[in-house]
């Protein structure tokens, strides 16, 4: 990864105002500039139609470090707690994930930006019904184009492992984010994942952003499966600073 984006020589460093992950399930091509770190966390409650043995993730973190202008060294860890009505019933602690991101290619003149992510979980860690003793991870190529500089495209596609199976599977993301405001923006997102000799499980949500600096950004979202009775909600605050260098 390293090595192919030397060889592009691509700038992806955000400017401007702080881009996200979070809190759709697409991931942007865009790079944490070099120097800075982005710290995005939140809280996600997933529950069945009929209540019983609600997920909470919280906190659920990714710490991001702009290493190059085009390289961002990304960790992410998450503590789940599960519910049976108002009664604890467990906590875990989830794998430690490692990665990066790498930008490819940006079409000059154009507003069209690609990236290549890798990330890994490390196994050993975590513990309870997080720990995993097996690799897993996923590469993922993202793109995301603007149309009048007020709605913006992204698209991811690649392939994940759970750990379970030396067969990945296939993912996809597609998410359209638009400006309500010069600080609002909402977004619609179809994602899932497509395994050879399973049924495809396609999901939905949608959602809102408010950045309250260009280094402050909260959200809110949820969303639920086709088919399927699981829904979600997630709220959380992303920010960013410089921790070395000079600002871009």
């Amino acid at each position: 990864m390293v090595i192919f984006g030397c060889a592009c020589g691509v700038s992806m460093a955000q400017q401007g105002p702080i881009e996200t992950d979070r809190p759709d399930q697409a991931t942007t091509p865009a790079t944490v500039p070099r120097g800075w770190v982005q710290l995005e966390t939140g809280a996600v409650r997933t529950v069945p139609q009929d209540g019983s043995l609600a997920t909470w993730t919280l906190p659920d973190v990714l710490l991001k470090a702009g290493l190059t202008s085009w390289l961002e060294f990304r960790s992410g860890v998450g503590w789940s707690q599960f519910r049976d009505g108002a009664r604890l019933t467990e906590r875990s602690l989830r794998p430690l994930v490692l990665g990066g991101k790498a930008g490819i290619w940006k079409a000059e003149g154009t507003r069209t930006r690609t990236s290549v992510l890798v990330e890994m979980g490390v196994p050993g860690t975590g513990n309870g019904a997080g720990r995993t003793d097996e690799p897993f991870g996923s590469l993922l190529v993202l793109a995301d184009h603007g149309f009048s500089g007020h709605v913006v495209t992204t698209l991811n596609a690649g392939v994940q492992w759970d750990g379970t199976s030396p067969v990945g599977v296939p993912v996809y993301a597609l998410s359209t984010g638009f400006d309500l405001s010069q600080r609002l923006k909402g977004f619609m997102e179809l994602y899932g994942k497509l395994p050879v000799h399973a049924t495809a499980d396609h999901r939905w949500d949608s959602g809102l952003t408010w950045r309250l600096t260009d280094d402050v950004q909260f959200d809110a979202s949820g969303g639920r499966g086709f088919g399927d009775p699981e829904w979600f909600l997630n709220m959380g605050v992303s920010v960013r600073f410089r921790a070395w260098g000079k600002r871009p």
